[in-house]
């Protein structure tokens, strides 16, 4: 009676799990997301089979552990390997007086580095700084400068724009004392025109040009300061 008390426990918590984690993907921009919802659903089915009275079921759901247990002791030894080659890639210092970051391109680590200067020499420390793009190293961190807007990246606005969070973000950005926009107009997904943040947020492109003036280039970080 009380492994079936307990069973029932599991079964709970994997359903409740899966039920919340579900629409949380579908929630979110980059769908690729979805496949850590599998995680619950997948152990939820393995416990149904294994507690059903169907032999057929009992074993098909000892399979299912079986091969995942075998795949995971396969992969590792690949894992191991590539987390090995990471290492050895990511050598290009980005120093800060905050800390340091690992990247693993030298011009990367370059033009970020002259991007956090260039936010210490010309911001106070009560002075926020915005960033647009989700693939920019965490200048927030390395800079010791606050973001005053909801987002610490846009990458919902490509995949879903919403101009009602756009207007938001505009509204922050120029209600609140933010210097300084690290941005790049043409940053998207998959190397489409169409998914580029010029395409799809237009009405916060605007805001930024016209409350923001662009002022230094370095590599793909765009600086933008307050007019």
């Amino acid at each position: 009676k009380r492994t079936d008390k307990l069973t029932k426990i599991v079964i709970g918590l994997l359903v409740s799990w899966t039920v919340f984690e579900f629409p949380r993907a579908f929630g979110r921009s980059d769908l690729a997301h979805i496949k850590d919802t599998l995680i619950p659903a997948i152990l939820l089915l393995v416990l149904l089979l294994k507690n059903t009275k169907l032999k057929f079921f009992r074993v098909l759901g000892a399979i299912i552990i079986s091969s995942t247990i075998l795949l995971l002791l396969i992969k590792l030894p690949l894992n191991v390997i590539d987390f090995n080659k990471v290492l050895k890639d990511w050598k290009f210092p980005i120093n800060t007086s905050q800390g340091n970051l690992i990247v693993d391109k030298k011009d990367y680590a370059e033009n970020a580095s002259k991007t956090v200067d260039f936010i210490a020499k010309n911001t106070n420390k009560d002075d926020g700084i915005f960033m647009t793009a989700w693939y920019f190293p965490p200048f927030y961190a390395l800079t010791d400068r606050r973001n005053y807007t909801y987002y610490d990246s846009l990458i919902d606005m490509i995949s879903a724009p919403s101009e009602e969070k756009q207007k938001k973000v505009c509204d922050a950005l120029i209600t609140s004392p933010t210097k300084i926009i690290v941005h790049n107009p043409s940053f998207g997904f998959d190397g489409k025109d169409e998914l580029t943040f010029a395409k799809t947020c237009q009405l916060l492109q605007k805001c930024i040009e016209e409350n923001f003036s662009e002022t230094e280039k370095f590599g793909d970080f765009w600086i933008y300061m307050r007019e």
